[in-house]
């Protein structure tokens, strides 16, 4: 599919790439290093030592891990997704799961496509005229 949409000159999201690295542990620690302060601060109030994050169109449910979500969600670009931190020391994300719609819950539907709409108004990818594949 991601080739024939590049024949198309079309982005495939979420893109082989991204896919194989929600994949890897250690390519998720290496990618979210950067962001590794606001992971602390977003869920340092979070007694449990477990904790999940859906990330719609680069947006969260949940506004207090707004930030956070539109973060991680710049470092693995897909439209929906479930990411699983763990807490010993500190919170590590433990893995990132690509989410379906049947994965969603059925109340979030609404704020979901709401999030969609916000999304696909948006541009964000810029290619030059004279830019070749």
């Amino acid at each position: 599919m991601s080739l024939w949409l590049s024949a198309r000159e079309h982005r495939a999201i979420p893109n082989v790439t991204t896919i194989r690295d929600m994949k890897d542990t250690s390519v998720i620690r290496s990618i979210t290093d950067d962001i590794e302060d606001d992971i602390q601060k977003s869920l340092q109030k979070i007694s449990d030592s477990k904790m999940e994050l859906d990330v719609y169109f680069g947006e969260t449910i949940n506004t207090s891990y707004r930030v956070l979500g539109q973060k991680i969600n710049q470092l693995f670009e897909a439209p929906l997704f479930r990411v699983y931190f763990t807490k010993s020391a500190k919170w590590d994300i433990k893995k990132i799961v690509p989410l379906s719609l049947d994965k969603v819950e059925e109340s979030n539907f609404e704020t979901i496509q709401l999030f969609a709409k916000k999304y696909f108004e948006t541009k964000r990818f810029y290619r030059k005229e004279n830019e070749t594949l």
